[in-house]
């Protein structure tokens, strides 16, 4: 047996039904201003992830130029000479220090160091930053990626593979 509501009843239900929407606009503006503060505190933990990131990598890896400089380490898909240049350019520009990061030896490849990751410390001089910064986004752009921003972060990255 089911169960029928006349017309009374179906409007009453409608009615209940908006009303627990809780469609006014006040309501809208602030789920929007949620919405948006989450999203805000997602990109912020992001970054803050990122930062940590970085550090520990730096704190792991090897400067870059002797890093290079040894027969059994090896890039995936950029040769040592442009990881090189791009290291220089780093120094040249004002970077403190640049490492060699995420490393891998495998066994399998006759024991071969794969470099993963460049990290360079930025400078704390706003103009010297920006000569960094300038630095690694010619190389961003080359490889079609979006330039890095200053944020005030502590290193820059710049992965390998």
């Amino acid at each position: 047996m089911g169960f029928k509501l006349n017309s009374f009843g179906q409007l009453v239900l409608v009615l209940l039904a908006v009303g627990l929407c809780g469609c006014h606009k006040d309501d809208a503006a602030s789920d929007s201003g949620s919405v948006q503060g989450s999203s805000a505190q997602a990109v912020q933990s992001q970054e803050q992830q990122d930062r940590a990131e970085d550090a520990k990598d730096f704190a792991e890896g090897q400067e870059a130029r002797q890093w290079l400089a040894a027969d059994d380490h090896v890039l995936f898909k950029v040769s040592k000479e442009v990881v090189s240049q791009i290291t220089e350019s780093l120094y040249t520009a004002g970077a403190p220090e640049v490492r060699m990061c995420k490393c891998e030896t495998i066994k399998e490849m006759g024991n071969k160091t794969f470099g993963g990751e460049l990290v360079a410390k930025l400078p704390t001089d706003a103009a010297t930053r920006k000569a960094v910064f300038d630095a690694i986004n010619v190389v961003r752009a080359k490889a079609d990626d979006d330039p890095d921003k200053d944020k005030g972060q502590e290193y820059i990255s710049f992965g390998l593979d």
